[in-house]
């Protein structure tokens, strides 16, 4: 019971201890075609190499004191920072991961008379009407065809916190 308490304990704050610090991702300077998970593979298949006759840090038993998970941390920190020192020695280089700002958007729903109309949003195909979806704030141009019918276009501004709720009624081509 004590073993299982002292693993879950250290998961835990290994776990915290991961997750609090700045999210990173890797670069590379010198070779920007470089492939990524081929080459973190190699280094910590080096290091794994390098350290697969280390004496394994074990648990005294279950009735004895629990030694082994806590002592394998200083291990794991060496054999990443081991695996750090590879990767920078073939261009990569750890960088902060800067989070893509959310876009902001608003729902919208397109319809037309008649159904069944192709649209674009700001010249990219969006499908056949009626459709449903999220459209990002600011002014866009909808175009509205169907065969036989006159091409219909419009300007549109999406504001926050407004749903769009459009419906086109495209004149027949013909009288």
């Amino acid at each position: 019971m004590n073993l299982c308490k002292s693993i879950c304990a250290t998961a835990i704050i290994f776990a915290a201890c991961v997750s609090a610090g700045p999210q990173k991702r890797w670069i590379n300077e010198v070779d920007p075609h470089a492939y990524y998970p081929k080459d973190e593979y190699d280094c910590k298949q080096l290091v794994e190499d390098r350290h697969k006759d280390d004496a394994p840090n074990t648990t005294a038993g279950y009735g004895g004191s629990v030694a082994g998970p806590l002592s394998l941390l200083p291990a794991m920190i060496a054999k990443n920072n081991e695996r750090d020192q590879c990767m920078s020695a073939r261009g990569w280089r750890l960088v902060a991961a800067t989070p893509a700002a959310p876009v902001a958007s608003v729902p919208i729903t397109v319809s037309s008379i008649p159904p069944g109309c192709d649209f674009w949003i700001d010249g990219h195909y969006i499908g056949v009407t009626p459709k449903s979806g999220h459209l990002k704030l600011g002014t866009h141009e909808i175009k509205i065809q169907k065969k036989g019918f006159f091409l219909l276009t419009r300007q549109i501004v999406a504001l926050p916190e407004t749903p769009l709720d459009l419906s086109f009624d495209l004149k027949s081509e013909t009288p």
